[in-house]
């Protein structure tokens, strides 16, 4: 299976979001300005909506919501492939910002 969607770049951010009951605390293993991957071990639903809010080295946060399109069952590589469906232009900004310095 694939982890990479075309444009991402592996980078690894906190992500800290909500489920039913808490908030959590994971992190991307890469993101591009559609979506993400986040390395969880939650069980996450295709079609799912989730609310991501990704802390930069800076302490900046860029916040967005999503949709859960994929989900991994590799034991060595556990989470869910994010499609962002809300993100500010200011987020997407600070995106274009973290994939150019990698660049």
């Amino acid at each position: 299976m694939n982890y990479h969607e075309e444009g991402s770049k592996e980078i690894r951010l906190k992500v800290v979001y909500r489920s039913t009951t808490n908030f959590l605390n994971d992190y991307t293993a890469n993101i591009s300005i559609g979506g993400c991957f986040l390395s969880t071990q939650q069980p996450f639903k295709i079609g799912e909506t989730i609310e991501l809010s990704m802390i930069l080295p800076t302490g900046q946060s860029i916040n967005a919501t999503g949709i859960v399109r994929w989900t991994s069952d590799d034991p060595s590589f556990p989470g869910v492939g994010v499609q962002f469906t809300l993100l500010s232009d200011k987020d997407k900004r600070l995106i274009q910002q973290i994939l150019a310095e990698r660049e």
